[in-house]
């Protein structure tokens, strides 16, 4: 007799992976990283190379007998950020509300989600741009309704490949603020 649990379970499973792989692709389209002004990343071995080229040693790029030509002594010039008690740091960041109900029987995964998302760039917003990686498998995905949560206006917008481009209502200056409803199906393999 053959053992059928293996096969079961992975028939069991497979549903619910691929909803919570859809779903975490779903959520991370509209994710940014987010830097600090002033804040850098250099590159691995930088500060180190600088420091032998400053000693007037050798560094491993650099051929014996040849020695680099020293750094001068310069007062830093790198932007720095000032915080005061009184002005915390504080970058908005998209806030996501899903709720998901999956029909096993059918495969079938039914969302709707509210996305409120703040504008922490510097220039005035006119559409969000939003990344639908289900898309890309035909007959996966069909967004059901979009609506702004504060307008009564009805959510524009276009497709290009995998790419929901959704024109604002109003533009979004800094720092303001605008919700978005979704509601969309999901059709599992």
């Amino acid at each position: 007799m053959k053992a059928r649990i293996p096969g079961l379970v992975s028939k069991l499973c497979l549903p619910v992976v691929l909803a919570a792989v859809v779903l975490a692709l779903l959520i991370s389209a509209c994710s940014a990283q987010v830097q600090l002004p002033g804040a850098s990343n250099p590159e691995p071995g930088i500060s180190e190379t600088l420091a032998a080229a400053a000693a007037g040693t050798n560094t491993p790029d650099t051929p014996p007998g040849i020695q680099p030509t020293p750094i001068p002594n310069t007062p830093e010039t790198t932007p720095s950020l000032s915080l005061t008690p009184e002005q915390p740091a504080t970058i908005p960041l998209p806030h996501y509300t899903i709720t998901a109900t999956l029909n096993y029987a059918a495969h079938l995964l039914q969302v709707d989600e509210r996305i409120d998302y703040a504008n922490s760039s510097a220039d005035t917003l006119t559409e969000l741009v939003m990344m639908v990686d289900a898309v890309y498998y035909p007959g996966t995905f069909h967004l059901d309704k979009l609506a702004w949560v504060s307008s009564a206006a009805d959510a524009v917008y276009t497709w290009e490949n995998a790419i929901l481009r959704l024109n604002l209502p109003q533009p979004l200056a800094p720092g303001e603020q605008v919700s978005l409803n979704l509601s969309y199906t999901l059709q599992l393999p």
